[in-house]
């Protein structure tokens, strides 16, 4: 879902009412958009990611172009959440990661109260 305020990395009152509704009516996993990263949030049984960054869009159309492909894997009790960091340019993902300064902001961003990643394979790791 594409919410929040663009180029702003903070979550807003109103993401996180309507993600924490979301929830409440039964969702697992809710992935939003905005055209920079935005924390990671564990609610009741359901992972919030509020936003994945700019993944494809074209340059003009943030300042940003820095992202997040996430990937689960669920063994039948727990799902295991797997956050890479990714670059694009002109629309396309690029085989470039983030530099380590651009690394420690994005995962100083990623993580909240109810989630500590882990470095692990390339991303960061955590369980729920």
């Amino acid at each position: 879902m594409d919410w929040g305020i663009p180029d702003e990395r903070s979550v807003t009152t109103r993401q996180k009412q309507y993600a924490h509704a979301l929830s409440d009516a039964g969702a697992d996993v809710i992935v939003g958009h905005n055209t920079v990263v935005q924390e990671i949030e564990q609610y009741k049984n359901t992972n919030i990611f509020y936003s994945l960054g700019n993944v494809t869009s074209e340059g003009f159309l943030s300042k940003n172009k820095q992202g997040l492909t996430v990937q689960q894997n669920w063994d039948g009790k727990k799902s295991q959440f797997m956050v890479t960091p990714i670059k694009s340019q002109g629309g396309k993902i690029t085989e470039s990661r983030p530099n380590k300064i651009e690394e420690i902001k994005l995962l100083n961003n990623l993580q909240s109260d109810s989630v500590k990643l882990k470095k692990e394979n390339g991303g960061y790791v955590y369980e729920h």
